[in-house]
């Protein structure tokens, strides 16, 4: 959720520009608990939990 925060706090446009900016700024990976020689999120993976989370905060209405 850190790096939600993050991407709307700076404009950052899509989960993939996140990631880049995670890669190599040390403010970005300082806020969101890595350091230096921690991988970054793969980006597929990140927005496939984001979609999961998204789905378990707003469900969809019930259809009649």
């Amino acid at each position: 959720m850190r790096s939600l925060l993050l991407q709307a706090l700076y404009s950052v446009r899509s989960e993939r520009m996140l990631m880049e900016q995670v890669d190599y700024n040390l403010l970005f990976r300082w806020f969101v608990g890595l350091n230096m020689d921690d991988a970054i999120w793969d980006v597929t993976v990140f927005t496939g939990e984001l979609v999961a989370a998204g789905a378990s905060i707003f469900p969809q209405p019930a259809k009649t």
